[in-house]
């Protein structure tokens, strides 16, 4: 069993969100993460595969895998933001959420920093409306769509890019989900 994903089989994480067709003729919900994780890898089915990770994961622990995705990838998007990002899941602190929200506010929503930063922004710790405003809190999982924007921006075009895409993400995810904190042990800005 992963640590941090501490079910038997992978019913209610399978509730989540929807596979693709392909991937939901590959798995059935009374399998362990574990094994549903090997199978969507087998099968190259890399959105599912990261789907299924960031929705399997403590919003917390799914921001640091895609944090370390992000550094193991893209390693010229060090700093600024994701410096912030790291700080929030050292210390999952309000301010540093926030001005997650305002950086969002000033990025490009085809980028994977925005999709970063509205993981942050959308972890359900919080609201998501204007400071000023009532509290409205994201609904269940929406940090996890952001996850697959964060890596799906980042998964590249030709067959190695993608390749390299999945290994990243599926070590680092399965270091996630066994306890480790990569971006917390590791310099990332």
């Amino acid at each position: 069993m992963l640590r941090k994903i501490p079910f038997e089989t992978s019913t209610e994480i399978l509730n989540r969100f929807d596979l693709s067709e392909e991937s939901a003729a590959l798995v059935t919900p009374d399998m362990a993460p574990s094994t549903v994780i090997e199978a969507l890898d087998k099968a190259g089915a890399l959105p599912d595969l990261v789907n299924f990770i960031g929705h399997a994961l403590p919003p917390r622990e799914g921001i640091c895998w895609a944090l370390a995705v992000t550094s193991d990838l893209n390693p010229n998007l060090r700093g600024g933001v994701t410096d912030l990002v790291g700080a929030w899941v050292r210390e999952p602190q309000e301010g540093t959420r926030q001005k997650l929200m305002k950086h969002m506010d000033a990025m490009k929503s085809d980028t994977p920093l925005y999709w970063l930063s509205a993981a942050v922004a959308w972890n359900g710790s919080g609201g998501i409306g204007a400071p000023e405003g009532p509290v409205v809190l994201p609904p269940a999982w929406l940090h996890a769509k952001a996850l697959l924007g964060t890596i799906a921006l980042q998964m590249g075009q030709d067959e190695a890019e993608v390749d390299r895409a999945r290994a990243v993400a599926l070590i680092r995810g399965i270091e996630v989900a066994n306890g480790g904190w990569p971006t917390v042990s590791e310099n990332t800005g």
